[in-house]
């Protein structure tokens, strides 16, 4: 998948979570409205605690997801967003 296509994923993941509490879903087409709310989210999603599963996730998912959020994140910086707090995850 492409960077874009594994951006649209995450966002569609989060569109679930965001109808579920509520909230505005978030719009490709209206990307800069929410790309504060993208980022934190994928911030936690990059964390240590949260990428391993507190401890219990296998060397494989954690190889797993760390490649798909950096695509994600790579599908951001590709519209043009930049997080310097997550560069340090990756």
């Amino acid at each position: 998948m492409t960077n874009k296509e594994q951006l649209n994923k995450y966002i569609n993941q989060m569109n679930r979570w965001r109808e579920f509490r509520g909230e505005a879903l978030i719009d490709m087409d209206n990307i800069d409205s929410y790309v504060d709310d993208i980022l934190d989210n994928l911030r936690g999603n990059l964390s240590p605690e949260d990428i391993h599963r507190d401890g219990e996730a296998s060397t494989a998912e954690v190889n797993q997801k760390y490649r798909y959020y950096a695509q994600v994140y790579k599908g951001l910086q590709e519209l043009g967003y930049e997080d310097a707090d997550i560069l340090y995850y990756l």
